[in-house]
């Protein structure tokens, strides 16, 4: 969801594992798998993670998680800086869940 800092941006979940972090362009430094355009400092680099499992019924399973932990936090469907995701929490993503990373609203869609 676009702000003042950060562009509206669309990316394709493609591996079973996937970071999402701030796009830095400098040499030699950690390049998430969802690395966002942005000028928000508040995301990490590294800042959180989606798991991609498949589902017995066919298609897949989302899970966000910020494992790493981030310095500032992942926030999932509420207003941002209210509860944290712990780093030991995988959340089940629904089409339409958003969650805040930084000053950014990510929304999830299915397919």
């Amino acid at each position: 969801m676009p702000n003042i800092l950060t562009e509206a941006q669309h990316f394709f979940i493609n591996k079973d594992f996937s970071t999402i972090g701030r796009r830095s362009d400098g040499a030699g430094t950690f390049i998430a798998d969802i690395a966002i355009k942005t000028a928000d400092k508040f995301i990490s680099k590294n800042h959180c993670q989606i798991i991609r499992l498949e589902n017995p019924g066919g298609g897949f399973i989302y899970k966000l998680q910020d494992s790493t932990p981030s310095k500032n936090g992942t926030f999932f469907n509420i207003e941002k800086n209210t509860q944290r995701l712990s780093e030991t929490t995988n959340i089940l993503l629904k089409d339409g869940d958003f969650f805040w990373i930084g000053n950014t609203k990510i929304i999830f869609h299915e397919d």
